[in-house]
C-alpha cells in the first residue's frame, strides 16, 4: 500500500509544484519538495515505530492518521488561497 501511495502521489506533487511555482522557482521548489519527500518516507516509519513501541500500535496508526489528515487540511487551505475558494477532496 505504501509504494502504491508513493508511486502515485510523488508526480502528483511534482506536477502541483511545477504548476504553481515561478519558472525560476521550480528548481528550488523541487529540491525542496525531494528532501521533504525523503525526510518522510525515511523519518515517518522510524517515528511511528517509536511511538507503537511506547504507546501501542493503534497509537501509531492514530498518529498516522492525524499526520495525514493534517497534511490534507493544509493543502486545502493552499488550495483555497490560490484558487480563490474552490474545493475539492482530498
Amino acid at each position: 500500500m505504501l509504494a502504491l501511495g508513493v508511486t502515485f502521489s510523488t508526480p502528483a506533487f511534482f506536477a502541483a509544484i511545477f504548476a504553481t511555482a515561478a519558472p525560476a522557482e521550480r528548481g528550488a521548489a523541487s529540491g525542496t519538495a525531494s528532501i521533504f519527500l525523503d525526510l518522510g518516507l525515511g523519518g515517518g516509519p522510524i517515528l511511528l515505530g517509536m511511538v507503537a513501541a511506547a504507546m501501542g500500535i493503534s497509537w501509531a496508526f492514530g498518529v498516522a492518521a492525524a499526520v495525514a489528515l493534517a497534511g490534507c487540511a493544509w493543502t486545502m487551505s493552499l488550495r483555497r488561497a490560490t484558487t480563490g475558494g474552490a474545493t475539492g477532496a482530498c
